[in-house]
């Protein structure tokens, strides 16, 4: 029997392969550690995937999809309560990260998914499916937001 660190999952080879099947041109860029990040714009909104061919796993995200001024501190404790809200229900997970040169927090989004030869039947479905889930998700973050007085384009 094969080891698990030595297993290859090709994710990155059926990644590509998916993302040209779904005509989305993407972009390269180092991603962390070993890690290919590879940029598409899909409905409008700019995913990075975090990708190689070693992990199972494949990381997309949302990246400064909302911008919060580190000054207005009552805006931050509403964002974070709806963050904390949304993150227990939804498969998209809201985090900041703190941006001190420009004083503000940045609100990224992301999900973790398998992704591999073997355990889909059709990936180009699976995918469109994980990348429609974030409007669903983000609309939801909205319409939180709105119920506490605040309005995100």
């Amino acid at each position: 029997m094969q080891k698990l660190a030595e297993k290859t999952y090709r994710t990155q080879d059926l990644l590509e392969q998916t993302l040209t099947n779904l005509g989305l041109e993407m972009l390269y860029f180092p991603g962390r550690g070993d890690t290919t990040a590879i940029l598409v714009d899909y409905k409008g909104e700019h995913f990075a995937f975090e990708v190689d061919n070693e992990h199972l796993f494949l990381k997309i995200i949302v990246i400064k999809k909302y911008r919060i001024p580190m000054s207005n501190l009552d805006l931050y404790a509403d964002v974070r309560k709806v963050m904390n809200y949304i993150n227990r229900y939804e498969l998209y997970t809201y985090y900041y990260v703190n941006d001190d040169e420009h004083k503000r927090f940045d609100i990224n989004v992301k999900v973790d998914i398998p992704f591999t030869y073997g355990i889909l039947d059709n990936p180009e479905d699976y995918l469109r499916i994980i990348l429609d889930a974030f409007f669903i998700v983000d609309d939801k973050f909205q319409d939180e937001m709105k119920k506490l007085g605040y309005r995100y384009a």
